[in-house]
């Protein structure tokens, strides 16, 4: 504290708190349980929050944890009917997927806890001392406090540690107004300020850009130059239920696969896994490319890959039994993660589409949206002014890519559609290494070139996913399958035509004199060199530009004269062949952003007055 510690300031509170805490939402009897649940038990609120002596406003966040222990919290005071349905917020006691709405959970739990405490808000009387702002979250007080908070623990940030969530950061219970009455020293301000990024969290009751200040909190925090994320619901029921039945395929498949190999003939079984392998599951996986955005035809591809995968897999164990060892086994193994990745990424795309349907539903623009306080609305309003075209093109960003960064912005100006541009597919990547693990195997007899020139490319390649933010791992992967794909097109004529399969070459190679097999055999070692080569070149240069693009980033590339909007388009989600709708939107871009921009002081300034005002809102229940 800029003085001295709240707990040094409190006199005569200590007592009161602990009379009063049985009366207060599950709080334990004993001063010592607490202090040990709540360490700013019996403080002076009014003094935490006080702008000489208090808590800095940036700092009034809570943690991951702390919101598995609110969640926690929040299920006793359903179960002892603290928490009732009301008939504003009626909802199902026995429901824990959604839950009371936040403003039933502070006018019945969260007020009367803090006011039984000291008055300060419930993340001081977590953290007394404060914890840094890493993540501002954005939310509409009408969604669930279960699926609030939900979204927020699996969306959470693994470099994050404190969240500023306005019901949890301003005090319930006290008069704030002096806090606000300077906009630019606001608690909302500041903390948006201090955070590095922001996350909206979507909610079925509405669209959280149905209301002003939550519109206003995104552009915002774009000005800022923020990474706006969007927070999304867990999908470990769905998959749980997936893997399911992915075992009730894998199971009889691979007993299937381990019976074949026992009871059929030598040959065929030699010759058997090569085909399925070769072309069965890698023809599935690579059509499941193109029907990503249908999920139900993605589903039948994952069943039957899997199906077809775990066949290989018990014949490769039986092989292996038998002598042959257990590396077939293991690479046998690749195409089943494949099918298990694409059902993940399938399942995630299912839930990104929700969630975006959830913001754009009764999304109607800047002037379409309300506020509980008309004169707020209209303030906001004439702070926006002519800069609402540009408010609606970055919250339109947001609804389309599922988040908003430098990058993603500036290519949006540019024209390019962002539809999916924030969704990272695993199975992309392993496809990638599925098909370059084939072109490998292919000229690991004659030569480990090729092996040697892509070894470099992997490694720096993987240094820049680590470094990267989530949409560019979106965008290199998306240019990762689709280079390999090229790279292995360019490829496949060589292979399909070199003289192994040439039949009249091997009954020459059987029938011949010696001299006339010397010649062949010094053809096929000349022709599998230059197979070798032509590998190793498509290898080294698809993954030269793969990783030129990868550090120019999908922001610069989209200014590239002419090609740049097509270029990023056509190497990141969705088609290539929507040049036209490119060059409409990009001029369409350009002229709604002409003569839109403004300084970063002056928004700064502008939102601290709005959140000065929609603290002051908040504190209130709204």
């Amino acid at each position: 504290f800029s003085a001295r510690s709240p707990r040094q300031a409190v006199s005569g509170r200590s007592t009161t708190a602990g009379m009063g805490a049985a009366k207060s939402g599950g709080v334990p009897a004993t001063d010592h349980a607490l202090l040990a649940v709540y360490p700013g038990w019996g403080m002076d609120g009014e003094r935490m929050h006080s702008r000489e002596y208090g808590v800095p406003p940036e700092r009034w966040c809570v943690t991951k944890q702390d919101l598995r222990f609110l969640r926690s919290e929040i299920e006793k005071a359903i179960e002892d009917r603290r928490i009732a349905p009301t008939d504003c917020d009626p909802f199902d006691p026995c429901d824990r997927k959604t839950g009371p709405c936040m403003y039933n959970v502070v006018q019945s739990y969260m007020k009367p806890l803090t006011a039984h405490a000291g008055g300060m808000s419930w993340a001081l009387m977590r953290h007394p001392n404060g914890l840094d702002c890493d993540m501002f979250l954005t939310h509409c007080w009408a969604e669930g406090a279960f699926e609030l908070i939900d979204k927020v623990i699996w969306s959470w940030p693994m470099s994050t540690k404190g969240a500023w969530c306005c019901i949890l950061a301003n005090p319930q219970n006290l008069d704030i107004s002096d806090l606000i009455n300077d906009p630019g020293s606001s608690p909302f301000a500041k903390a948006l300020c201090a955070s590095s990024c922001l996350m909206v969290v979507p909610t079925r009751a509405t669209s959280n850009y149905s209301r002003i200040w939550c519109i206003y909190e995104a552009f915002l925090a774009v000005e800022l130059g923020k990474t706006v994320l969007t927070a999304s619901s867990p999908i470990m029921h769905r998959l749980a239920y997936s893997v399911l039945i992915g075992l009730g395929i894998s199971v009889p498949s691979f007993a299937s696969g381990y019976w074949f190999s026992v009871n059929a003939s030598l040959s065929l079984r030699e010759s058997m896994p090569v085909v399925l392998f070769n072309f069965f599951p890698l023809t599935l996986a690579c059509c499941s490319i193109w029907v990503t955005r249908h999920p139900r035809v993605s589903a039948v591809i994952n069943c039957i890959g899997t199906s077809a995968s775990m066949i290989l897999v018990g014949g490769s164990v039986y092989r292996a039994v038998g002598g042959w060892g257990y590396l077939p086994v293991l690479r046998m193994t690749v195409p089943s993660c494949y099918f298990f990745c694409n059902e993940v990424d399938r399942l995630c795309s299912l839930r990104q589409d929700k969630e975006a349907g959830q913001l754009d539903s009764g999304y109607a623009g800047v002037h379409g949206a309300a506020a509980s306080v008309e004169a707020d609305r209209k303030r906001i309003l004439d702070e926006i002014g002519h800069r609402d075209v540009k408010v609606d093109h970055s919250i339109r960003v947001l609804i389309e890519s599922g988040m908003s960064t430098r990058c993603l912005r500036r290519a949006a100006k540019l024209g390019v559609d962002l539809r999916h541009a924030g969704e990272l597919r695993w199975g992309f990547v392993m496809l990638s290494a599925w098909l370059v693990s084939q072109l490998l195997e292919a000229v690991s007899d004659v030569s480990n070139w090729p092996l040697t020139v892509l070894l470099p490319f992997v490694l720096v390649l993987a240094l820049i996913w680590v470094l990267s933010q989530h949409d560019h791992k979106a965008f290199m992967a998306t240019m990762l399958i689709k280079i390999t794909l090229l790279v292995v097109l360019i490829s496949l004529p060589a292979q399909l035509c070199t003289p192994f399969q040439d039949t009249a070459m091997l009954n020459a190679l059987r029938h011949g004199d010696n001299k006339t097999k010397t010649d062949i055999i010094e053809e096929l070692a000349k022709e599998a060199e230059e197979l070798s080569m032509l590998v190793s070149h498509s290898l080294e240069a698809g993954f030269s530009i793969l990783l030129l693009f990868s550090l120019v980033g999908r922001g610069w590339l989209a200014e590239l004269p002419c090609i740049g909007p097509w270029l990023v388009q056509a190497l990141g989600p969705g088609c290539a062949c929507c040049r036209c709708r490119v060059c409409w939107r990009a001029h369409n871009s350009h002229d709604q952003d002409s003569g839109s921009e403004c300084s970063l002081s002056d928004n700064a300034s502008d939102a601290s007055e709005a959140n000065g005002s929609r603290s002051g809102n908040r504190t209130h229940g709204e």
